[in-house]
């Protein structure tokens, strides 16, 4: 019966789709270049789905709507992680779409167990991801436009007294250090300045507005409420995490979202010798800053629980910076611990020592 069953691998670009089909026996039962339409795509494919097994993308932008949409209309699709998967594609000697194609297909027929899946979120869940993600580039950009903007009145010998805060007394400090310059140096700065003061109005007000709906969510979340529970804990890190997780029941154990989050260390071991390096950092870079944020807001908190007692009490034993590693990782068990249970958290009890975690 192996014999007959099929594997099919897309690689997918902003205007086509190269889409490559193999037997069981690797050979390529047929290639071919469609037009980046996923009716193009579930046309070709549905010729084949009575024995197609898996369809196998790589993770992109470009991937994400394809992956939903045949996934929506039966298909078996996995989508791999491509800095994983990538190793795989350098095999052959040109990298062509066709060749990726064929790559993936292959990927899929001998080396899907080995190969790291990318758990595909549901809509309403990448929505709210991507409010996340636009905040903190928001945030990235308007720090860049205000540290331009200071630097430009820098130059001319002026320095603000205070950090802003907001909005309203960046507005003031600005103003003054602009009136400052024009007495001092009779230097038309105010046109200069001005178009990034708007500009770190506008983003500022947007930022507020994304917050905003993350807090309206997160309100009417019951697990991102019992999240919040937890000292340190805001609307940001809970929905950050949830949005990341998605399913808390694809991790059969709780301890094992530490190292799908890149909270865990890496292992280099050759013959006897074994050394630990630094965490893997893999997985969600937004979420594992979120979660360190958290660790350090737990931390300094002035409500006393058991996770800051034992995080104190690391970092007396190794230093501060090593214990808010090891308090981020133990912060995702408990949330995971939470979530897939339906408890509560409790500021006191028994927690697992560094060597369970």
């Amino acid at each position: 019966m192996s014999e007959g069953l099929r594997w099919a691998g897309v690689d997918t670009s902003t205007r086509t789709y190269s889409v490559c089909v193999v037997n069981a026996a690797g050979g390529v039962v047929t290639q071919a270049d469609l037009p980046a339409d996923t009716e193009a795509a579930h046309a070709f494919l549905s010729g084949y789905t009575p024995t197609l097994v898996e369809v196998a993308l790589e993770t992109g932008t470009t991937s994400v709507h394809l992956a939903r949409t045949l996934a929506e209309l039966g298909y078996a699709v996995s989508i791999y992680d491509a800095l994983k998967v990538r190793r795989f594609l350098q095999v052959k000697l040109n990298k062509t779409d066709a060749n990726d194609a064929h790559g993936l297909a292959e990927v899929a027929r001998i080396g899907g167990a080995h190969l790291r899946k990318t758990y595909l979120k549901p809509l309403s869940l990448s929505v709210l991801r991507s409010k996340l993600v636009i905040r903190e580039r928001m945030i990235k950009m308007r720090k860049l436009n205000e540290a331009a903007m200071m630097s430009l009145l820098h130059a001319y010998g002026v320095r603000a007294d205070v950090t802003p805060s907001s909005q309203p007394s960046l507005r003031r400090i600005v103003m003054k250090m602009i009136r400052d310059v024009e007495r001092n140096y009779e230097v038309p700065i105010r046109g200069l300045i001005m178009p990034l003061l708007k500009l770190s109005a506008i983003l500022r007000k947007d930022e507020l507005l994304l917050e905003k709906d993350l807090k309206d969510y997160a309100s009417h979340s019951d697990i991102c409420c019992r999240l919040m529970e937890i000292p340190g804990v805001g609307v940001i890190t809970a929905v950050s995490f949830v949005t990341a997780i998605g399913d808390p029941h694809r991790f059969h154990q709780s301890c094992d979202v530490g190292a799908y989050l890149g909270l865990t260390p890496r292992v280099w071991r050759t013959g006897i010798y074994t050394k630990r390096r630094g965490i893997s950092k893999v997985g969600n870079r937004l979420t594992r800053k979120h979660l360190h944020i958290a660790a350090r807001g737990v931390l300094d908190s002035r409500i006393e629980s058991s996770l800051q007692t034992w995080a104190k009490g690391l970092a007396d034993r190794t230093n501060r910076r090593k214990a808010v590693v090891a308090l981020a990782r133990k912060l995702a068990v408990v949330m995971l611990t939470i979530w897939k249970t339906g408890s509560r958290f409790e500021l006191v009890r028994p927690l697992a020592t560094a060597s369970e975690l």
